[in-house]
C-alpha cells in the first residue's frame, strides 16, 4: 500500500511526465532508484529531471516593514544523507520540475539553481513568488520575474 505522502509525489512526477511527453519528448523511468526521477530525450540528448512538491509557506505576520516575506511557493533541494540534510551537488539533475499546483509547474534548468553562496552547489531552497497584493512593489515585480519564463515551459531546449 502506498502512503498518502508517496501517491502525492507519484500524481505529481506522473504529471510531469504527461506534459513532457505532450510536447513530444520521449521519456524513460528508472528501473532501480536513482537521483533523478526520469529521463527526457530532447532532440537526442538526454535530460535527468527531478520533480519535487512546492509547499506553500503563510504571509510573515512580523511587522518588519515594507519588505515583510510574503506567502509564496518553496521548494526544498537538499537530500538526506546518514540522517543529516545535505546540500546537492551541481550536476545531481539537468530540470527541475516544480509542481506548485498541477496547473503551476516551473521547469527549470539545474544551471538557473547554482548558489552563489556555494558555487558548485544547488541552493537549499528555491522560493517561488507568484502575483503580488503589492504589484507597484519593485522587489515584488522583480521577485515574480525571476521564475516567470519557467512557468509551464515544457518545451526545454538541449
Amino acid at each position: 500500500m502506498i502512503d498518502a505522502h508517496r501517491a502525492k509525489w507519484l500524481a505529481a512526477e506522473m504529471l510531469c511526465v504527461t506534459r513532457f511527453t505532450s510536447v513530444g519528448y520521449g521519456v524513460s523511468l528508472p528501473i532501480v532508484a536513482q537521483p533523478y526521477d526520469f529521463i527526457v530525450d530532447v532532440n537526442k540528448r538526454l535530460l535527468r529531471v527531478q520533480v519535487k512538491i512546492a509547499f506553500i509557506t503563510q504571509r510573515n505576520k512580523k511587522n518588519i516593514g515594507e519588505h515583510a516575506e510574503r506567502a509564496h511557493y518553496m521548494v526544498g533541494l537538499k537530500v538526506r544523507k546518514h540522517k543529516v540534510r545535505e546540500r546537492l551537488p551541481m550536476g545531481y539533475f539537468d530540470i527541475l520540475c516544480a509542481v506548485c499546483t498541477p496547473e503551476r509547474i516551473y521547469v527549470i534548468p539545474a544551471k538557473k539553481l547554482e548558489s552563489e553562496q556555494f558555487p558548485g552547489h544547488l541552493l537549499n531552497f528555491v522560493h517561488i513568488k507568484t502575483e503580488d497584493e503589492m504589484p507597484n512593489r519593485k522587489d515584488a515585480r522583480e521577485a515574480v520575474a525571476r521564475w516567470k519564463p519557467y512557468l509551464n515551459n515544457f518545451s526545454v531546449k538541449a
